[in-house]
C-alpha cells in the first residue's frame, strides 16, 4: 500500500475584517501543479454554515468546468495546498485578509480517501478497480459568533477526480 505524506504550510495574514477563501493550487515536492489543476473549488468564497446538510459532504456551487485532471503524487511526496481569499489571489492590492483573515482561528484539516474512477461513458468503476486513486479534501473550519449563537463555518475544496 502506498502512503502519501502531507505537509501543509499556511500563513495567517494580518487583518481585522472577517474573510472567506478557497484552496486553489496544489504543490507536489516543490512543483506547483497550476491554478485549479486537479482541483474543484467552490465558485464563491462563502462558507458552509450547516454541518448537517448535504453541502458539508459534497460542497456547493463548484467552479465550472470541473477539472478532470488526476494528479500523480508519488509515495512519500510532500504536498501542500495554496489557500487564497478569492480565485486568483487577493481581492485587491490592499486585501489584508489574504490568504486567511486573522479572525479565522479554526483548524485546517486534510482528508484523504480512496475514490471511484469515472469511466469515459460517465459511469463509475468500483473502488477496488484501482488502489491508487484518492481524493484529497482540505477544509478550514472556524467558529464565529454571529447573532445569538456560535456556529461552525467550513470552507472546503476537493482535490482529485472525485465528484
Amino acid at each position: 500500500m502506498k502512503t502519501i505524506s502531507l505537509l501543509s504550510s499556511f500563513i495567517v495574514a494580518a487583518g481585522l475584517a472577517p474573510s472567506h477563501g478557497m484552496w486553489q493550487r496544489l504543490n507536489v515536492n516543490g512543483t506547483d501543479q497550476g491554478q485549479l489543476v486537479g482541483i474543484n473549488p467552490p465558485a464563491v468564497n462563502n462558507p458552509i454554515h450547516f454541518v448537517t446538510g448535504s453541502s458539508i459532504a459534497c460542497n456547493t456551487g463548484l467552479v465550472s468546468p470541473l477539472s478532470n485532471t488526476v494528479l500523480t503524487i508519488p509515495a512519500g511526496a510532500k504536498v501542500s495546498a495554496w489557500f487564497e481569499h478569492v480565485l486568483g489571489g487577493a481581492q485587491n492590492s490592499t486585501d489584508a485578509d489574504n490568504p486567511i483573515a486573522s479572525s479565522h482561528k479554526g483548524p485546517i484539516t486534510v482528508y484523504l480517501s480512496l475514490q471511484s474512477i469515472r469511466n469515459q461513458n460517465g459511469t463509475f468503476a468500483d473502488q477496488c478497480s484501482s488502489l491508487e486513486v484518492y481524493m484529497l479534501r482540505q477544509q478550514e473550519t472556524t467558529t464565529a459568533i454571529r447573532g445569538s449563537r456560535p456556529r461552525s463555518r467550513d470552507w472546503m475544496t476537493r482535490l482529485g477526480n472525485g465528484r
